[in-house]
């Protein structure tokens, strides 16, 4: 369940809005919490479990703005990319173009149908968050299963390789890694293909190094003492985590 807090001052717009948002069919989002002035807000952000916020700017107390630097300032970083603000304060809004924690901006006179479509947008940009993050973390233990050196910027290439190829479909991908995949990687790092190349084949090296010879075979179903290539590592990972 995704909990919402309302912060607005207009009482009745809220309590619509809520009575909305409560009354559809959704099983995956409830407005839980209501605030009224930017204290109130605060308090409910700092003290209870709420995923997203529907926030106004101009409210009594403390506004909009800054309520978003105190969760800047207190470095919230679960409500990053969280905030739909609901407001038509153009200029207050402008100050706001840049926030990390603001996912969109619906105008206060727009309908409440068009709030009700950014929340979905944001839930499901959550859920596919969360996917990442979950399929990110059965890589790692993978990888530290076989002893890779997970502060190695080489093994974090790797990682990045193996979700990329994942979000791309599996292991059909594998035999572009030099044309398609590494160049990615290296544009995101700011860094040449061939420098996510060697710092890939340095971890597999590491790796090589440092982990039994009985745990490779293993693993990879090899039968002699054979050095897993880059590629025979992405396969076996996309396979193992495929199953799970």
């Amino acid at each position: 369940m995704v909990n919402i807090l309302i912060a607005d001052d207009n009482i009745y717009y809220a309590k619509v809005l809520m009575n909305i948002i409560n009354g559809s069919n959704s099983k995956d989002m409830k407005v839980s919490y209501i605030a009224t002035d930017g204290q109130e807000a605060l308090d409910i952000i700092k003290n209870h479990s709420v995923d997203i916020i529907l926030l106004d700017l101009k409210m009594p107390i403390y506004d909009g703005l800054y309520i978003l630097e105190e969760i800047e300032k207190e470095k919230m970083g679960k409500y990053k990319d969280s905030v739909i603000v609901v407001s038509g304060e153009t200029d207050m809004i402008c100050k706001l173009k840049e926030s990390d924690y603001v996912h969109s901006f619906v105008n206060k006179a727009s309908s409440i149908s068009d709030i009700i479509d950014k929340i979905d947008e944001l839930i499901k940009s959550k859920q596919e968050q969360s996917e990442e993050e979950n399929i990110r973390k059965c890589i790692i233990k993978e990888l530290q299963y076989l002893n890779y050196n997970l502060s190695h910027s080489g093994t974090q290439y790797l990682i990045d390789a193996i979700q990329l190829i994942y979000s791309k479909g599996g292991e059909s991908e594998i035999c572009n890694l030099t044309e398609e995949i590494y160049p990615i990687i290296a544009k995101k790092n700011n860094l040449g293909i061939y420098n996510i190349k060697s710092n890939i084949s340095k971890a597999n090296d590491y790796m090589y190094r440092i982990c039994k010879i009985e745990r490779i075979q293993k693993y990879f179903g090899f039968q002699d003492k054979t050095k897993p290539t880059v590629k025979n590592v992405i396969y076996t990972v996309l396979n193992k985590i495929s199953k799970n």
